[in-house]
């Protein structure tokens, strides 16, 4: 978060997946953190599986009124292949 504080200024677009593995911080938290003190880069880019945590991010900024461009990427999987694909 120290990071993302002292260089917002130069950070144009924050790639946010929500579940990070077994660290206890996520996605959400990042969002909320952002939030809290009015960082918001350029563009916020949101990726994830975890499709609550997808819409809690993305409903979180809304809410808030981020200046940021925010995009969501939706994943589907792909019946044939397995393959997981982005839209």
């Amino acid at each position: 978060m120290d990071y993302i504080k002292s260089n917002i200024k130069i950070i144009n677009v924050l790639s946010l997946d929500h579940d990070f593995g077994d660290i206890p911080v996520t996605g959400e938290t990042i969002v909320k953190f952002l939030i809290q003190n009015k960082l918001y880069p350029s563009t916020i880019l949101i990726h994830s599986l975890n499709i609550i945590g997808r819409l809690n991010m993305y409903n979180l900024l809304k809410v808030a009124n981020c200046t940021s461009d925010v995009f969501v990427i939706n994943y589907c999987k792909s019946m044939k292949s397995g393959k997981i694909i982005t839209i």
